[in-house]
């Protein structure tokens, strides 16, 4: 129970980004082996846990590779058309970023899933470190967690809506029934089917490296402030022994 409250110190402001993480596997789902679930179904929820997130590491490859392989193609034939008003090369500059957003998500997570034990032995030793009651300050620290979490989760999502719109608006034979998804590669993937895999396996992977750096960001405020309030207490203690010496 002591190990419990412990991480409970630590963790309760990271309520939104654990919550997440948990779920999909990217940290234990049963921490710290809790007496009050029973083995099979911790060992079961772990495993499955642990499954989703294999799954989401392993599907970012997913844009990755499509994004990869239309710049192979577009270098190879720089004289290609799509819908013949957009030249290959532009198509590349424009899938540039989202290949780049793939990659990074791929490896925040696979790193942070190497790490995730660690993670959880570093937030046992901060606990230790900080106050058991910080009263106003964690619940400021709380509320801006699940607002960083709707912040981080709604912007990409808008982003993802709306590049389809642009898509579908723009383009002359475009549908969600075309099968031209993967343009300029001689490959048909109806256009639907594409864009629901892309928001699988890019915009939630993506959203779940946003709650890593946010984890990261306040672990890092929360050791920091209480690094500074040892700092006055001992410059404060230290002043109060000089004054006393002199007296």
């Amino acid at each position: 129970m002591a190990v419990a409250s412990l991480q409970n110190t630590s963790l309760s402001s990271l309520a939104a980004q654990t919550t997440v993480l948990r779920f999909t596997g990217f940290l234990p789902l049963y921490a710290y082996h809790s007496p009050t679930v029973q083995r099979p179904r911790r060992n079961l929820s772990t495993y499955l846990s642990t499954m989703v997130a294999i799954c989401l590491i392993t599907g970012t490859i997913y844009p990755i590779t499509t994004n990869f392989m239309r710049a192979v193609y577009v270098l190879a034939f720089p004289s290609v058309q799509i819908d013949t008003n957009t030249a290959g090369l532009v198509l590349l500059m424009e899938k540039i970023p989202y290949g780049l957003i793939s990659l990074r998500a791929f490896l925040v997570l696979i790193l942070f899933f190497r790490k995730r034990n660690t993670f959880s032995t570093l937030a046992l030793d901060m606990s230790m470190c900080l106050p058991s009651n910080r009263g106003f300050a964690e619940r400021i620290t709380v509320l801006c967690s699940w607002v960083g979490l709707l912040v981080t989760a709604l912007f990409p999502v808008a982003w993802e809506c709306f590049s389809v719109l642009q898509i579908l608006i723009t383009s002359r034979n475009t549908t969600l029934l075309s099968r031209d998804a993967y343009e300029p590669l001689p490959i048909p993937v109806v256009f639907w089917h594409h864009q629901l895999s892309v928001f699988l396996l890019r915009c939630i992977p993506f959203i779940l490296s946003q709650q890593v750096y946010l984890t990261a960001m306040v672990l890092a405020w929360m050791a920091s402030s209480e690094l500074k309030r040892i700092a006055r207490d001992i410059a404060w203690e230290t002043a109060q022994y000089t004054g006393l010496n002199w007296c």
